[in-house]
């Protein structure tokens, strides 16, 4: 009902006009030849990209830094924190080893 309404009071041939026949035609075509020219980049256009991106690396640097730093600092910890797991372990493995070797009547208790 609602699209032979449309058609009867011209709008639906006015919307097929303006998206079929005229498409790929922008409103500002209708300008003269020298405005219709594009204007190449410049530094000045695209500046801020650089600027972005230079900032973004020297981010990464300090924060690789930051780590590289963290990591040696931290490194003689850790090693005397493995010695300390690495002792508790050979005396566990120790003590398991010497309660197999226990009599059976003991271990029935």
């Amino acid at each position: 009902m609602a699209i032979l309404r449309l058609q009867e009071s011209g709008r639906l041939q006015m919307l097929y006009n303006n998206w079929w026949k005229n498409a790929g035609r922008c409103s500002g075509d209708e300008k003269s030849g020298s405005e219709k020219k594009a204007h190449s980049l410049g530094v000045a256009n695209v500046g801020g990209t650089f600027v972005i991106l230079v900032a973004g690396l020297a981010l990464a640097a300090v924060v690789a830094m930051i780590e590289f730093l963290w990591y040696n600092t931290t490194k003689r910890t850790r090693v005397a924190s493995q010695d300390r797991d690495n002792q508790v372990y050979n005396r566990l493995q120790r003590l398991a080893l010497n309660v197999k070797r226990l009599p059976v009547f003991i271990l029935r208790i």
